[in-house]
């Protein structure tokens, strides 16, 4: 009922077609039968209850390597910022003095900021 070629059937797959299987030869409208039914409808609950702790925990993972990603830019973003301004700003101020107001200012703002 429930096997498929390529997935494999999981034990709550296997447990709820028992249940089924059983509740079928049992008496309509009998105590066994409802309890039975309600077997196979916890079994449901409980299958679908891992699938979405499953995704959930898929989901957790790539909020996870977003957050590493958004990380390493918020540090290498602004020191690549700075090696590239230095190292114009050190090609245009070949003689080592300070003589351009523009650079003199943009060295003054370097740095980490709190």
């Amino acid at each position: 009922m429930f096997k498929k070629k390529d997935k494999p059937v999981s034990k709550y797959d296997r447990l709820i077609e028992l249940g089924l299987k059983s509740a079928e030869n049992m008496e309509d409208g009998s105590q066994e039968k409802l309890r039975a039914i309600e077997y196979v409808e916890r079994l449901e609950k409980l299958k679908n209850d891992e699938k979405r702790s499953n995704v959930d925990e898929k989901d957790k993972w790539i909020e996870r390597l977003i957050k590493i990603g958004l990380g390493l830019l918020e540090i290498g973003a602004p020191l690549t910022l700075y090696a590239v301004f230095l190292n114009r700003g050190f090609k245009f101020e070949e003689t080592g003095t300070y003589t351009s107001t523009t650079f003199r200012n943009l060295f003054g703002r370097f740095g980490p900021k709190k």
